[in-house]
């Protein structure tokens, strides 16, 4: 019997990267049958005298790019998408929590993302590799 993917976590952060990821779990999905989970995290930093206003647009933006990822999944025939936005450190949120909480069992991501410090400090699908529990993908594009 052949092993299929049923839940997909797929971490958005809207690079070319997570982009190339994206389409390369929409084939898996596809193939399998398999539901996809797109993943924002958004770290948050509170600025003294701010009412929350960088917070919220943070939100927008964020749900913006969930909602972009969505509608090319769903243009691409698949049905059963769903999208989840959080504040805090994908490092740790993606492979430790939101993965278990969705019980996924492949998580696709991109080799690089937007954060230019990623390759200093450690990057972000390097800590999913390492923590989580399941499968994991890590795309990489030509420039990588």
């Amino acid at each position: 019997m052949e092993n299929r993917y049923k839940n997909i976590l797929v971490a958005i952060d809207g690079s070319k990267g997570s982009k190339i990821a994206l389409n390369k779990a929409i084939d898996i999905t596809k193939r399998d049958g398999a539901t996809i989970h797109l993943v924002h995290i958004m770290e948050h930093y509170n600025f003294p005298g701010d009412t929350g206003s960088i917070k919220k647009t943070q939100e927008k933006l964020g749900n913006e790019v969930l909602e972009n990822n969505r509608n090319l999944v769903l243009n691409n025939g698949i049905t059963e998408v769903n999208t989840k936005l959080e504040f805090g450190n994908p490092k740790s949120l993606i492979p430790k929590k939101i993965a278990k909480e969705i019980n996924a069992d492949l998580i696709v991501c991109g080799a690089t993302g937007l954060n230019a410090f990623e390759r200093i400090l450690g990057s972000v699908s390097e800590n999913i590799a390492r923590y989580a529990a399941c499968d994991v993908l890590i795309v990489r594009n030509s420039e990588d």
